[in-house]
């Protein structure tokens, strides 16, 4: 049986849901090394190095470190914010 709660979807410039296999694990990677490097030492060379990948292959998607740390906090936002919705999609509602 279906919530009768609406829970609103939420729309970012990026549709993560529909990722390319590459585009994936950027953003996968990315967020691992903001959580241990922080915002200094994210650097989109790092990434290309880490994926074994040309550096221009991350500026394909990815013009600057402040766009990668942009979108790396939107997923990983998004991500938690899928989780809560699928989790308490049962959950009848309080009202």
């Amino acid at each position: 049986m279906k919530s009768s709660r609406n829970v609103p979807k939420l729309g970012f410039p990026s549709d993560y849901e529909n990722l390319t296999e590459m585009h994936s694990q950027i953003l996968d990677l990315s967020e691992k090394l903001l959580g241990t490097l922080g915002g200094t030492g994210l650097e989109l060379k790092n990434i290309a190095a880490r994926l074994q990948v040309s550096a221009s292959l991350i500026n394909h998607y990815y013009k600057t470190t402040e766009t990668l740390i942009f979108d790396t906090v939107i997923y990983s936002y998004s991500k938690v914010i899928n989780k809560i919705q699928r989790d308490t999609e049962f959950e009848k509602n309080p009202e």
